[in-house]
Order: C-alpha cells, then sequence, then structure tokens
C-alpha cells in the first residue's frame, strides 16, 4: 500500500513530462542570436568584476606588483 500511495505523485509527474505539447512558434534568428550577445557580455562583466575585486583583495593584502 505504501508504494501505490507514493506512485500516485510519481506518475503524475511522469506524464506531465512525457505528454505532447502543441509546439511553440520558433524564436526569429536574430532573437537568439541577441540573448546570445546579451547572456555572453553579462558573463564577461561578471567575470570583470569578480577579477578587480580579487586584486582589490590582493592589493589591500599587500601583493603589490612594484
Amino acid at each position: 500500500m505504501y508504494f501505490a500511495e507514493r506512485w500516485i505523485p510519481m506518475k503524475a509527474i511522469i506524464n506531465h513530462f512525457l505528454t505532447i505539447k502543441p509546439m511553440q512558434k520558433k524564436a526569429h534568428w536574430y532573437q537568439q542570436i541577441g540573448w546570445m550577445i546579451i547572456i555572453w557580455s553579462l558573463s564577461v562583466l561578471s567575470l570583470a568584476i569578480i577579477a578587480s575585486l580579487f586584486k582589490l583583495l590582493m592589493y589591500s593584502a599587500g601583493m603589490r606588483t612594484h
């Protein structure tokens, strides 16, 4: 009985992911490229911020280049 009680929610989850859904309208190529550029730019910006923070921490700890 315990297995049957636990199977019902699992069956609902499995059915949700296995049902055939209607095709969604595909985005235009320029929208996809735009999202790629935005994501890439934000990742480069975040890496620059993190690198600057590390540089600031190293500088404040006395690790100077000259």
